[in-house]
Formats: structure tokens, C-alpha cells, sequence
């Protein structure tokens, strides 16, 4: 699955489609910085609900998100164990 890459480099998303909606809906997926840097590794994927809400706030329904991705850019900081975000 090809993602495009929005404003952050590391914050991509894709539309796909849902037979069972009959619609289309927008996958978000956060990759932290250390997966390009090393292609080999392994990383644990996070799935969570509410995609509008998990990582940008003006696509959040009250204008206000989970700012997920910056935790984990956090974590990552302190060479912590850092995950794939999907929503």
C-alpha cells in the first residue's frame, strides 16, 4: 500500500476504499524517524480509532487531537522504544 506524505515528513496517508460503506476514508500512518535510517528494523504497529482525532487537530471534530505523533517523536528522543502509528 502506497502511502503520500502530508505536511510532516514522517505523517502519511492514504485513501482507501470501504465496499461495505460504499466510501472512501483516509488512513493516517505515523513512521518514526529511525525507520528510514535503518530499513531492517522491526517495529511494533499501533492501531487506533478515531483517525481524525489521533494525529492533527483541524481534522479533529473539536479541533483538538490526541497528538500521538509527538509522543512517540518523544520518545524517540530519549532513544526510547518507538512504534508505527496507524489510524
Amino acid at each position: 500500500m502506497k502511502f503520500q506524505l502530508s505536511e510532516h515528513p514522517f505523517l502519511l496517508a492514504k485513501a482507501i476504499d470501504i465496499p461495505g460503506l460504499k466510501r472512501r476514508r483516509r488512513v493516517w500512518a505515523f513512521v518514526p524517524k529511525s525507520y528510514f535510517i535503518d530499513r531492517n528494523r522491526r517495529f511494533p504497529v499501533v492501531y487506533l480509532n478515531d483517525g481524525q482525532n489521533v494525529f492533527e487537530g483541524w481534522k479533529a471534530p473539536f479541533k483538538t487531537s490526541w497528538e500521538t505523533h509527538n509522543t512517540i517523536k518523544e520518545f524517540e528522543y530519549m532513544n526510547l522504544n518507538t512504534s508505527i502509528l496507524i489510524g
